[in-house]
């Protein structure tokens, strides 16, 4: 029986599209309460219900497809921390008395600390629009397409301390960073 491997590509892929689609799903929620807070609200209350769907109508364009204009006048929208307090400050514009909406809040509030954590991940790539991930999943699921599994990292000169990136003053002859990271004894 054949095992099925799934590329680390595949699977950020599919962990990105599954985002989006949680985004969208979220955005349609508050769209929904915020109606529903419009419903029975005041004035005040309806004046925030119509900013509320404006800015989650503009919030479903930009997970589909993210516009330049999107990009350059709310850049915090490519990066997870901005897409976390977002969420957040959504599940406070629905929070209300209405059990929908705190059921809609709950949810924004979930998400927004799942970005958050998200963002504490440094080697996670900001996330694209709902297309973007789209086109990239039939790119890697294509016939013979399929990304080979990482192999293990190797350090680099960068990444060593800087005393080991000078020649010692020791009698010994210098070590070259390769020398440094070699599996077998170097013998002087």
């Amino acid at each position: 029986m054949k095992k099925i491997r799934i590329s680390r590509a595949k699977f950020e892929n599919l962990a990105y599209l599954a985002l989006n689609i949680v985004n969208i799903m979220t955005y349609l929620m508050v769209f929904a309460a915020s109606i529903m807070k419009a419903k029975e609200g005041s004035f005040a209350d309806i004046i925030q219900a119509i900013y509320c769907t404006i800015i989650s109508f503009l919030l479903i364009l930009h997970e589909f497809t993210s516009p330049a204009w999107s990009l350059l006048y709310f850049g915090f929208l490519s990066v997870h921390r901005g897409k976390a307090l977002f969420m957040l400050f959504l599940g406070c514009l629905v929070m209300c008395k209405i059990a929908f909406n705190i059921i809609v809040s709950m949810i924004a509030f979930t998400v927004g600390f799942v970005y958050f954590i998200l963002s504490l991940v440094p080697s996670l790539p900001p996330p694209n629009g709902f297309l973007v991930h789209w086109q990239h999943r039939q790119d890697f699921w294509a016939e013979g397409l399929d990304l080979a599994v990482p192999a293990p990292l190797t350090p680099s000169v960068y990444g060593l301390h800087p005393s080991a990136w000078h020649p010692p003053t020791h009698p010994y002859p210098a070590m070259t960073p390769v020398d440094y990271f070699r599996k077998e004894a170097i013998v002087y």
